[in-house]
């Protein structure tokens, strides 16, 4: 081929160049959606940090020795009702009680599950053990009283 003509471009970058292509003409059109502001609880605190605080309290909870799990697998919170209203209660497989009555003298969510139990309380957070056995939360009981804004998490191991 001489200096004047087109030579064609190997399969590989014309397969990159089309991608690319597509992704600047996705941003002249509109860019990437803005990120907006986690809205926050009556706390103060956004819903990710009250996941994360209901997560550490079963975090330090969890007792790991030698080759067992220790039976301290329970713990008590403070839990404003609208944390308990969209972190337990989505995650939850049954809740007795009328989880938006305030006046309810008590709400009780079952979480069944290790999947659900790591959406609520986060997965990291819900595990303990060695590099010979891991121990992962499988079933959660949340014994909710609103008119004290506290929770007792029960909970076991499997």
């Amino acid at each position: 081929p001489d200096s004047n003509s087109t030579s064609v471009r190997p399969t590989a970058n014309r397969r990159f160049e089309s991608a690319f292509t597509m992704k600047r003409a996705a941003a002249d059109e509109g860019g990437k959606p803005k990120k907006t502001k986690p809205t926050r609880m009556a706390s103060g605190k956004t819903l990710e940090q009250e996941r994360r605080v209901l997560g550490d309290a079963v975090k330090g909870r969890l007792s790991f020795e030698k080759w067992t799990i220790a039976a301290t697998t329970h713990a008590t919170v403070d839990m404003a009702p609208d944390v308990f209203q969209q972190v337990v209660v989505p995650n939850a497989t049954r809740v007795l009680g009328d989880a938006s009555d305030a006046n309810a003298p008590v709400v009780v969510a079952r979480i069944t599950g290790s999947d659900k139990c790591g959406e609520t309380f986060g997965s990291s957070k819900i595990k303990c053990g060695s590099r010979m056995r891991t121990w992962c939360m499988h079933k959660c009981e949340v014994v909710y009283r609103p008119a004290d804004a506290k929770a007792d998490l029960w909970w076991t191991m499997m």
